[in-house]
C-alpha cells in the first residue's frame, strides 16, 4: 500500500466534516476506531479546518505466499521482495551475496549466472522484513529453501535488491570477483572483464580513472602503480553484460568488488552497451632491487628501483657523482657516469 495526502496520490479533496486526526495505530487493529488518537475538537477544528490535507491510501492486493516479485526498477533489476502470510515483505541485505541473488534471479526465471546482489537501493520503509540472513548455496531453487532467519536485527533501509540477467547464456568456470584482461597482443593488456556469479562481463570506462586502474592491475597480479587504461577501440567491445561501471576506488582495494560502485547507474546510462568498455595494460611485476633508465638512451635516463615489485623513482637531494658511479656500475657501465639532476 501507499500513503499520503490526496494531492501526494493524486485524488481529489473530500467534503464533508472532517473526523480523524493524530491517529497512532500500531498496525494491529481491525478498525481505525480501535486506534489511539491525541486530539481535542478545538484543535481538529482549526488544524483541519479545510480538506487539503485529507489523507489517502493506495491499498495492496493480498498477494500468494511464496511468490516473488521485483519493485521500484524494472523487470530484470529492483528491490526484492517475497510473500508471507498474504502480505508483501523484503530481504534484509546484511549478508546479502551472490549465491542469493543468483537463487533468487533463478526463481524469477531468469539466469541464475551474473546475477548481482545490491543494497540500499529502492528502498522501501512500510514493508516488513520478511527474511533474514539468508545463507543460499546457489544451488536452491527457491530463496524459501535457503537457510535464514524471519526475524532478527537489519540495518536501516538495507533492503535487498539485485540485478538479473535476462539472456541464455553458458556458465564459466570463474569465480565472482575473478578478473581477466581479453583482447590483447600480451596476457598483461586487453579489454578488461570481470566474473560475476560464472558469467563473464565488461567494465564501462565511465568515471574511470587512475584509482581504478591501480586496484585492477594490482588485482591482476601486475603493478600497481603503472597501469595505463584504453578504450573499447584498443582491443575491442566485449559480448557478454557489463557488470562494473562508475567506479569509485579509493587504490587501496585489493579486488574491483571491494570499490565502491552503484551498479543501477549501470543499467540505466550510457554503459548499458559495450562502447565504454575499459582496456588496459599494466606492467609485470619487476624483480627488487633492480635498477633502470627511462626516457633516454640504453645508457642515459631517469632512474627507477624496483621495490616490492613496482618501479620507482630515485629523489635528487644530494644526488652526486658517487650516487651516479654506483648506477653506472651495477647496470653494467663504466664506473664513471655522470651525475645530472633534472626537475
Amino acid at each position: 500500500y501507499s500513503f499520503s495526502d490526496v494531492s501526494g496520490l493524486g485524488f481529489n479533496q473530500g467534503q464533508g466534516p472532517i473526523f480523524l486526526r493524530y491517529l497512532n495505530c500500531s498496525g494491529q487493529e481491525k478498525s481505525l476506531t480501535d486506534c489511539c488518537q491525541n486530539y481535542s475538537t478545538t484543535d481538529l477544528f482549526i488544524a483541519c479546518s479545510h480538506h487539503f490535507n485529507d489523507a489517502a491510501v493506495i491499498c495492496e492486493p493480498r498477494c500468494n505466499n511464496g511468490t516473488i516479485r521485483l519493485k521500484g526498477g524494472n523487470y530484470t533489476y529492483g528491490r526484492v521482495e517475497i510473500c508471507i502470510n498474504e502480505i508483501w515483505t523484503t530481504i534484509c541485505s546484511d549478508h546479502w551475496n551472490y549465491k542469493d541473488a543468483s537463487v533468487v534471479c533463478n526463481q524469477l526465471g531468469y539466469s541464475p549466472y551474473g546475477a548481482i546482489p545490491a543494497s540500499g537501493y529502492y528502498t522501501e520503509t512500510i514493508w516488513p522484513i520478511g527474511i533474514v540472513n539468508p545463507n543460499c548455496t546457489g544451488d536452491e531453487v527457491s530463496i524459501f529453501n535457503c537457510s535464514h532467519n524471519q526475524t532478527g536485527s537489519c540495518s536501516p533501509s538495507h533492503d535487498a535488491s539485485l540485478i538479473c540477467q535476462n539472456v541464455t547464456l553458458e556458465p564459466a568456470s570463474c569465480v565472482s570477483g575473478d578478473v581477466r584482461l581479453v583482447g590483447g597482443s600480451a596476457e598483461n593488456e586487453g579489454r578488461l572483464e570481470v566474473c560475476i556469479n560464472q558469467l563473464w562481463g565488461t567494465v564501462c570506462s565511465q568515471q574511470w580513472d587512475i584509482k581504478d586502474t591501480r586496484v585492477a592491475c594490482k588485482q591482476l597480479g601486475y603493478q600497481e602503480f603503472a597501469g595505463k587504461q584504453f578504450s573499447s577501440s584498443e582491443y575491442g567491445q566485449g559480448t557478454g553484460p557489463v557488470f562494473l561501471g562508475y567506479m569509485s576506488c579509493t587504490g587501496s582495494e585489493n579486488s574491483l568488488l571491494e570499490c565502491d560502485r552503484n551498479p543501477f547507474v549501470v543499467a540505466n546510462s550510457q554503459c548499458s552497451n559495450h562502447y565504454y568498455d575499459i582496456g588496459l595494460k599494466c606492467e609485470p611485476l619487476c624483480e627488487d632491487g633492480s635498477i633502470r633508465l627511462q626516457e633516454g638512451t640504453s645508457s642515459t635516463g631517469r632512474v627507477e628501483l624496483c621495490i616490492n615489485g613496482t618501479w620507482g623513482t630515485v629523489c635528487s637531494d644530494f644526488w652526486d657523482n658517487n650516487d651516479a658511479s654506483v648506477i653506472c656500475s651495477q647496470l653494467g657501465y663504466s664506473p664513471c657516469g655522470q651525475c645530472d639532476i633534472r626537475s
